[in-house]
């Protein structure tokens, strides 16, 4: 009898651990219990499955691990086509990783730069070919000076300028500089260094031995690199403490990161890509609708919801989604209340970011204990400082 209790027993805790996914552990109870009981089919089996299973997730490991490896190299080599192959490729096998999603949008941009870059180029050799041919000497010089911003120490520009230069009169040189110089000045009294910077390069191309862009250049150089450095890592801080709280589900937080991040570097798609998907993932997992037409709540009105109590085993990474316009754009919140029957159980005040005439929110009301602890059967929303139109609301699952 106490070997039939230690066999059934170690079998009960492989099966919860096995539910788990802790395999290891599990085939350690299984093994275990045939030891009480060598002829147990159920644990043989289950041994055989954990073991397939193991190897599967051994090659997935596998497979994930040497994607990211010949990705990081090429991004390294700069082979950028390659790179973005295997972080996609690493992305198809780990989809919920946040890492390769994050470089394979980081090499898209810089493939991207690559092209405008080059199209930028063409355009400005173009142009200044065209003022070349026709003898627009100064003019050919700025067009060129400008195909160099997107190609920096190209010799076609470079010898295009220098042949300028030696064409043109001394008075139109005279007059070009000092234009380019004027621009320069005009760009760092309005705080545009980048611009700024661009016009003193101008200026030193077209008189190369003065010393004044010279200096220019180097000054106001460290000043837009240290800039450059600074909004990076402050990208950067964003963007993994947006990936933490994506990685750990708490997507309210990881929205709020991301869309810093974006304001912080518009041209970067990741952050948006990231905000899309997040929004795409609760809406799959939608649990009750409460809003689908359009509906209005005047200022200083409630409007209460109800619903049949979440099931309390997905009610633990909860969130209401709202789509809403205000009337008052620039001043404006709302309360999101909710509760069983007469009670109330909590509420999160939500403020309108303001400027937007409709509004996207995703507010995580699992993050207050009485969400979970209590059946709550409604949800109201009560307007303050503007009417809202609220054209959709759901409950929906983080997990």
């Amino acid at each position: 009898i106490s070997d039939q209790k230690s066999y059934a027993e170690l079998k009960t805790q492989a099966d919860e651990l096995f539910e788990s996914s802790k395999y290891e552990q599990a085939k350690e109870k299984y093994e275990q219990s045939l030891t009480f009981n060598p002829e147990d089919t159920y644990s043989t089996e289950k041994i055989t499955e954990i073991n397939n299973l193991l190897e599967a997730i051994a090659e997935k490991e596998n497979n994930y691990s040497n994607a990211i490896s010949i990705a990081d190299k090429a991004l390294k080599d700069k082979e950028y086509n390659l790179a973005l192959e295997n972080y996609n490729l690493a992305s198809s096998i780990k989809p919920d990783e946040a890492y390769p999603k994050n470089k394979s949008s980081e090499v898209q941009n810089i493939i991207k730069d690559l092209e405008a870059k080059q199209l930028a180029y063409e355009e400005n050799i173009a142009t200044a070919d065209s003022k070349f041919n026709n003898e627009n000497y100064s003019q050919a010089i700025e067009a060129y000076q400008e195909a160099l911003k997107f190609k920096p120490n190209d010799k076609y520009a470079v010898n295009r300028i220098a042949e300028a230069r030696n064409l043109i009169s001394e008075s139109e040189i005279n007059e070009a500089y000092e234009n380019a110089v004027a621009s320069a000045y005009f760009h760092e009294e309005n705080n545009d260094l980048s611009k700024a910077l661009d016009s003193w390069k101008i200026a030193s191309n077209l008189k190369p031995n003065e010393a004044l862009p010279k200096s220019k250049i180097t000054e106001l150089g460290a000043i837009v690199a240290a800039e450059k450095r600074k909004i990076q890592e402050a990208y950067d801080k964003l963007i993994a403490e947006a990936d933490r709280n994506y990685n750990s589900k708490v997507f309210d937080q990881a929205i709020e990161k991301y869309e810093e991040a974006g304001k912080l570097k518009p041209e970067e798609n990741y952050p948006s890509d990231m905000i899309a998907q997040i929004r795409k993932y609760i809406a799959e997992r939608a649990i009750v609708d409460l809003v689908t037409l359009p509906m209005t709540i005047k200022s200083g009105d409630e409007k209460r919801f109800s619903f049949k109590p979440v099931d309390m085993r997905v009610r633990r990474n909860n969130y209401v989604t709202l789509t809403m316009r205000f009337a008052n754009t620039e001043s404006s919140r709302f309360f999101l209340n909710y509760g069983l029957d007469n009670q109330k159980s909590g509420g999160i005040v939500v403020r309108n970011p303001g400027g937007k005439e409709e509004s996207q929110f995703i507010i995580r009301v699992s993050s207050q204990d009485r969400w979970y602890r209590v059946d709550n059967n409604w949800i109201s929303i009560y307007a303050e400082g503007s009417d809202l139109e609220i054209t959709h609301m759901r409950i929906s699952s983080g997990d």
